[in-house]
């Protein structure tokens, strides 16, 4: 459930709403409470005459510290939070709790691991929604102590233009949700147009860059645009918003998340709400209630339904996650919707090198950012039937296998961090995909091979079969979590998923041999 809130006149201070921020906003864990006691501290001294610390670092302010009968108000300065208890050999911190944190609300949740060296961001990984749901004979893993991990990263010099990261962070901080992308194409066209000779959208919105538009032979590169979220389905009287997923959102992931709720007057914050740990374990009897689709629900600050619709809020909204672009150790991105804004960011890269290095193409090259990908394929579905094209590379992501909770038996082994996936399956093209690994070889570029079984999942099925057929290859990246808040992705997988694009259509010709017999 979501709900969202208003301002009103505060008669709480600037100066105090300052330091109620600074407040909140530190670190203060169990047994580390120092830092947040000098803050408080530091705001207190003004408003008393005397002060004192106990050895565990209790904090107390006195006034009139001479009276000899005496009154106490207090509270407690301590916050829940995590002990890393294990590191594995792949670099997976796992953990043990300091204090009663809640395991239900951890998956896909960021934090900083307080070390050494200073504060180090991570993000508790979780398996995606396809790989735990795949198997329909499993019981669907839950969250607990024992199975949640956390990931850390650190920075290195990237071969992307500073242009194109202030683009790609802009991509992906903006929301796109299933349906409603024209904000995300318009970011992405204003980006793409110096790269291009011309370019047309459809009627739901998918966008299309074209170089040499006049030659006869036609290629596309494509990604889809949309993210997945969710629907307001339901307002009860209490204020609260009831759901419906728009797209393959994950309901493990929800609680405790923040979101924005696309109303009629803008962006309306709220988040998902989800019973306290104390309320949800004080009956033994009782079996610990799970998220689901149809008990979770949004908490705008609203209190009744009237307050609720004059937010803007209506039945129909669309609900998005606020998180954004963040960047971890060892070269890795964290993100909401690399599925699949990072193909729309990679096949715009390639129009942008094609142009800077001045490559004509004996061919017209169609840059395709699809709308609607997550519910079917179907702007991939209604532009291949418009452009009609010879030949189709696809990019989307694809399941990083190496975290834990997946099955590599059923999902294959693929990782970031070491190159583009290319799939084998009836959709993909076998002799289009030799060609690609080809160049790959020839280009020394790092693939890695896994195998789809009736089809890829992904918008390669749509040109594949459209038409009178469309020979068609998907070159996939590896992505961590997909489907949550936190997916993962290696910048030298887009870097060499990009290289293998761009020397992919410069090997390409009319008369390339795509013939099955």
């Amino acid at each position: 459930m979501a709900k969202s809130v208003k301002k009103s006149k505060s008669v709480i201070t600037d100066a105090s709403m300052v330091f109620l921020k600074n407040y909140i906003n530190n670190a203060s864990p169990v047994g580390f409470e120092s830092s947040g006691q000098k803050l408080w501290l530091d705001y207190l001294k003004p408003y008393i005459d005397s002060h004192f610390t106990d050895p565990y670092g209790t904090a107390v302010g006195v006034i009139n510290p001479n009276a000899p009968f005496k009154v106490v108000i207090e509270a407690h300065a301590d916050e829940i939070s995590w002990f890393v208890n294990y590191i594995t050999n792949e670099g997976l911190l796992y953990l043990k709790r300091n204090g009663g944190v809640d395991h239900q609300v951890a998956p896909a949740q960021r934090v900083f691991i307080h070390g050494k060296k200073g504060p180090v961001p991570a993000v508790f990984g979780w398996p995606a929604i396809h790989t735990r749901m795949g198997n329909t004979d499993a019981k669907e893993q839950q969250p607990k102590v024992d199975n949640l991990m956390a990931k850390s990263v650190k920075k290195s010099k990237s071969v992307i233009t500073d242009a194109s990261m202030v683009f790609l962070k802009n991509y992906i901080n903006n929301a796109s949700p299933v349906g409603f992308e024209s904000s995300g194409q318009k970011l992405w066209l204003d980006y793409l147009k110096p790269y291009i000779d011309s370019h047309f959208t459809d009627p739901y919105g998918t966008a299309v860059g074209v170089i040499n538009p006049n030659a006869p032979f036609k290629v596309v590169i494509e990604a889809h645009a949309d993210e997945i979220s969710w629907f307001v389905n339901y307002i009860t009287n209490e204020g609260l918003l009831y759901l419906k997923r728009n797209g393959g959102v994950d309901h493990q992931v929800a609680p405790a998340q923040r979101v924005f709720i696309h109303g009629k007057k803008g962006p309306v914050p709220a988040v998902f709400g989800w019973p306290a740990i104390h309320t949800r374990m004080g009956n033994t009897d009782a079996k610990e209630q799970q998220p689901k689709v149809d008990n979770l629900f949004l908490d705008s600050g609203a209190r009744n339904k009237k307050e609720a619709e004059a937010l803007g809020i209506h039945i129909g909204a669309v609900v998005t996650y606020q998180d954004g672009f963040a960047e971890l150790a060892n070269d890795y991105y964290v993100g909401r919707a690399f599925d699949n804004r990072i193909g729309g960011f990679m096949i715009a890269e390639v129009a942008r090198l094609l142009k800077e290095n001045k490559k004509k193409l004996p061919y017209s090259l169609y840059i395709v950012n699809a709308v609607q990908e997550e519910v079917g394929l179907r702007g991939a579905e209604m532009i291949a039937r418009r452009i009609k094209p010879n030949i189709a590379i696809i990019t989307d992501v694809t399941h990083d296998t190496t975290t834990p909770m997946i099955n590599k038996i059923i999902e294959g082994d693929i990782a970031c961090g070491k190159g583009p996936s290319l799939a084998y399956g009836p959709a993909v093209h076998n002799k289009l995909l030799d060609i690609v690994q080809g160049v790959a070889a020839k280009s020394k570029i790092p693939v890695q091979l896994r195998a789809v079984s009736r089809s890829t999942g992904t918008d390669t099925d749509s040109f594949a079969y459209a038409n009178d057929g469309c020979p068609s290859v998907l070159i996939s990246i590896p992505l961590r979590y997909m489907h949550t808040t936190v997916e993962m992705l290696h910048k030298t997988d887009i870097e060499t998923t990009i290289e293998l694009m761009y020397e992919t259509l410069l090997t390409l010709t009319p008369k390339s041999n795509l013939s099955y017999l």
